[in-house]
């Protein structure tokens, strides 16, 4: 309980620094907004009009004087008060209906065109404020979550992911992520290791086993560069930190997981909307753990050896048109375990405790779609060792050829390949 209390507060944390992001930039909005507002026409405008109006109220009443001589001279009183009378009656509706959108209308020939040109040069601003929004997108935060299944009948097996990301990115293009997450395996219809029943005969029972955990937060920076001949590189490092995680941390007792990796990659373009790209990755992780191995309590016997170094090296190919990508990758890990220490006192022994180095074949294939944030993929992965009997050498009888290799993998091979589908959306702001 205390591993998945640290857990989710490692949810907050990767979340924290966007949500706190997001409410200086509404700040900064608003203060935006604020000084448009002080920087829009207001008041003045609105007195300029209603003096006009003034104006032309008294010379239209001037005008009908004129035109009325008799009505004048016979009531000169009443005359006098229509003059006084009609120049308020404009202001007087023009303060109580400010708003309204025909005084607006009756503008002069030539304020159409100026009044244009302020809507063209709005709808310029706005288009370049839309450009830098985007442009100004830092952060973003990312969701997926995926299945998976075994094509190996002696060893079915299930798997569900849930993984939440974060990251930033720095002006010069540097960014900063974290993610998280969560997974859940299960094993179904194994055979028992010993299929023996008491009397003798061969049973039926099948053997159904599963496990929730949760993965290693990881905290990676990486940076872009540009090469010659047009091709483009990322280096980066990472750590992981597998206190998220039950397994890693109290079986295996691994403290942190170091890792450096460089890519490069070329594309080209071959025809409308499509094209093809090549590229190269190395990495590098070393572990550090309090034991080197791990070790089962209940049956007082040892697990496994946690592995110490890995080097990888891999080579991908990936045709794109549009928004659909097919990918097509493989390469090699190279391992080797921690070392372990124990003598004929010792009451446990492993026979690939103190191996050297051992090789491992990587391959996989993928196809993907991107809508608008969405990302849809589909791939199946096959890892193994890269013979049948992992490279080990091995004597039947003394006076026996040695043997060395046993037969070699391959891609698709279905003892050691997976099949899988991945959903994830991703927001950037």
């Amino acid at each position: 309980m205390k591993v998945f209390k640290v857990y989710f507060l490692a949810l907050l944390l990767i979340f924290m620094v966007p949500v706190l992001a997001e409410d200086a930039a509404e700040e900064t909005e608003g203060t935006e907004e604020a000084v448009s507002e002080e920087a829009a026409p207001g008041g003045e405008e609105v007195k300029k009009e209603e003096a006009e109006k003034k104006e032309e109220a008294k010379e239209e009443a001037e005008k009908e004087a004129e035109q009325k001589p008799e009505e004048a001279v016979k009531a000169p009183a009443e005359e006098a008060k229509v003059e006084e009378q009609k120049p308020a009656e404009p202001a007087q509706a023009a303060e109580q209906k400010p708003a309204e959108p025909a005084p607006m209308a009756e503008v002069k020939a030539d304020e159409p065109k100026v009044t244009a040109k302020v809507e063209s040069e709005g709808e310029g601003e706005a288009d370049k404020k839309d450009d830098k929004e985007k442009s100004d997108k830092k952060f973003n935060v990312s969701v997926s979550t995926g299945i998976s299944h075994g094509l190996a009948k002696e060893r079915k097996s299930f798997g569900y992911n849930l993984n939440l990301g974060a990251s930033y990115t720095f002006p010069w293009k540097m960014s900063f992520g974290a993610d998280v997450g969560l997974n859940a395996g299960y094993r179904y219809d194994m055979d028992l290791a010993g299929p023996m029943e008491e009397d003798g005969s061969v049973t039926n029972k099948k053997v159904n086993s599963g496990v929730f955990d949760g993965t290693p937060l990881n905290l990676a920076l990486s940076q872009p560069f540009k090469l010659f001949w047009e091709m483009g590189g990322n280096a980066g490092i990472s750590v992981a930190l597998p206190f998220t995680s039950t397994e890693l941390w109290e079986q295996y007792k691994i403290y942190t997981i170091l890792s450096a990796n460089l890519g490069v990659k070329r594309s080209f373009k071959v025809a409308k909307e499509t094209s093809l790209s090549v590229g190269l990755n190395f990495n590098y992780s070393k572990t550090f753990a309090e034991e080197g191995y791990a070790w089962d309590d209940y049956s007082n016997e040892m697990l496994d050896v946690v592995n110490e170094h890995m080097f990888s090296l891999g080579a991908g190919l990936s045709l794109g048109y549009k928004s659909l990508t097919i990918s097509v990758k493989g390469g090699s890990l190279i391992g080797r375990n921690y070392q372990l220490d124990y003598d004929e006192n010792t009451d446990w022994e492993s026979s690939m405790a103190n191996d050297e180095w051992y090789y491992l074949f990587t391959f996989g294939a993928s196809l993907s779609y991107v809508y608008k944030d969405w990302n849809f993929n589909l791939g199946v992965t096959t890892n193994a060792p890269e013979y049948s009997n992992g490279n080990y050498s091995y004597n039947s009888f003394e006076g026996d050829p040695e043997v060395k290799n046993g037969d070699a993998n391959y891609p698709f091979k279905p003892k050691f390949t997976v099949v899988y589908a991945n959903i994830g959306y991703s927001y950037s702001f």
